[in-house]
């Protein structure tokens, strides 16, 4: 069971995906993209690493890299550290949960592969994706649109789609 989060930002996307990893009764492996912010204003983003909990610095408006998108620089090395991290305990987990899908994330060519093979298997994925690949993921599972009015309908769907899928794969 694939499952693609998009929609505006501010919609609630990570909240749902964060709301969902807590109230999901099985093992979830993934990461979150919280932001850093530093006197009100957002400075950059971390990976958070699920269930670990380890945090990794991947974008900053100070100049860790030489990878720039926009106002960041990208620290690609460790985003391709978390991809390693996760792909090491893919057997273990019952959800993958990946937040975000998106522009600066697709600047690593092992996060691409990571995708294409997440894509290929059978495993329950749970992704936000920027709204711009929307349409490109329809083909390999549901994309729901995340609304300020809709979310705790979609994590009550997801919660409800993931505990069935789980216990039918169980019993193959």
């Amino acid at each position: 069971m694939k499952i693609f989060l998009t929609g505006r930002p501010g919609s609630g996307k990570t909240t749902v995906v964060k709301n969902f990893i807590k109230k999901f009764p099985g093992k979830v492996c993934g990461f979150l993209t919280p932001e850093i912010r530093e006197s009100g204003k957002r400075t950059g983003f971390l990976l958070k690493l699920i269930p670990s909990g380890e945090e990794l610095v991947f974008a900053s408006t100070q100049k860790i890299s030489s990878v720039k998108f926009g106002k960041y620089y990208l620290n690609l090395e460790n985003l391709d550290k978390a991809i390693e991290k996760i792909s090491a305990n893919l057997r273990e987990c019952e959800v993958v949960a990946i937040d975000e899908i998106g522009k600066m994330e697709m600047f690593s060519p092992k996060f691409k592969e990571f995708i294409r093979e997440l894509l290929k298997k059978d495993i329950n994925l749970l992704a936000v994706v920027h709204r711009a690949y929307a349409k490109e993921f329809e083909k390999y599972g549901e994309v729901i649109w995340v609304r300020e009015s809709n979310r705790e309908e979609v994590l009550n769907r997801l919660l409800s789609v993931y505990k069935s899928h789980a216990v039918q794969k169980n019993r193959c």
